[in-house]
C-alpha cells in the first residue's frame, strides 16, 4: 500500500494532467481571439494555424 502523501501527489498529478487535456481541448475546438487571429495572420498562413488547432485536439486526447 501506498503512503498517504504518495497517493495525494498522485492524484494530484492525474488531476493535473487530466486539466491541461481538457484545457487543449477547449483551445482546439474553440474560436481564435480576435486581436490574437490578427496579430497572427501577417506572420502565419492559414495552414499552420489550422495545424496548430488539431495538434492541440491530438494532445488533449493524449492528456486525457
Amino acid at each position: 500500500m501506498l503512503a498517504q502523501r504518495t497517493r495525494i501527489t498522485l492524484w494530484t498529478a492525474t488531476l493535473l494532467t487530466t486539466l491541461a487535456g481538457i484545457v487543449n481541448l477547449l483551445s482546439a475546438f474553440t474560436r481564435g481571439l480576435p486581436n490574437r487571429v490578427q496579430l497572427l495572420k501577417p506572420l502565419f498562413p492559414f495552414e499552420y494555424r489550422a495545424d496548430a488547432h488539431i495538434f492541440a485536439a491530438l494532445t488533449g486526447f493524449f492528456f486525457c
